[in-house]
């Protein structure tokens, strides 16, 4: 008896199952082909529904964005930071300041607590040409204080203008304000990162209620 593989169409011994096809790879492959419309329209809607664009509302401003990716929450990192929890916010703000790291320069310019090892030089400066600050964005931002034609001079870290407050949790604290520009204004040097947690507002509220001089959080 002569046997044709349905799917290939050779002649063949009939060896193979019931004598259909030659092999299990043309057993398969007739399966398959039976079924190709099936597959590539599925295949077809799973590609479109890829590529379609993630509608969201974020949890914090309520506002509908399009997301990058399909585990995106927040809108920006603004709203990202707002809806981080407190252990969170303080394991970043660790981070950053180089505590958990032991590192020298901590993290996005910001180095450790209580010193001052970034040289500035600066023309306006009231007291002392040469500056030490705390981060690389005080030193940018000096920059910009020395090519702006509207800024007399600027005190970096002014001591008349301590505030004690009492943190989040509970802890007397004193707060030292980086810059007073013109003598008629404050600047305070944030990055987008810490500009948001909690212990800046208070620190910014706790400033406001013991002195009515303008008061300006400036972020990099």
């Amino acid at each position: 008896m002569v046997y044709f593989c349905e799917n290939c169409g050779i002649e063949h011994k009939g060896s193979y199952g019931s004598g259909r096809f030659c092999s299990s790879k043309c057993a398969r492959g007739f399966s398959t082909k039976q079924k190709r419309k099936e597959i590539n329209a599925k295949v077809s809607k799973k590609l479109k529904k890829s590529k379609e664009p993630y509608r969201k509302i974020c949890p914090v401003c309520k506002k509908q964005f399009i997301a990058n990716k399909k585990r995106q929450i927040c809108c920006s990192r603004s709203c990202s930071s707002r809806n981080m929890s407190l252990e969170t916010k303080n394991k970043i703000r660790q981070k950053m300041i180089g505590v958990n790291a032991g590192d020298k320069n901590g993290m996005y310019g910001k180095s450790p607590k209580n010193t001052k090892n970034i040289e500035v030089y600066s023309e306006k400066h009231l007291y002392q040409k040469h500056l030490k600050v705390r981060s690389t964005f005080e030193k940018r931002f000096i920059d910009e204080l020395d090519n702006d034609i509207k800024v007399i001079n600027f005190i970096y870290e002014p001591k008349k203008f301590k505030v004690k407050y009492i943190d989040e949790k509970g802890v007397k604290r004193t707060y030292q304000p980086d810059f007073l520009v013109n003598e008629n204004k404050i600047v305070e040097i944030k990055n987008k990162w810490n500009v948001t947690l909690e212990e800046t507002r208070i620190k910014e509220d706790a400033f406001r209620k013991s002195f009515n001089v303008d008061y300006e959080i400036k972020t990099y």
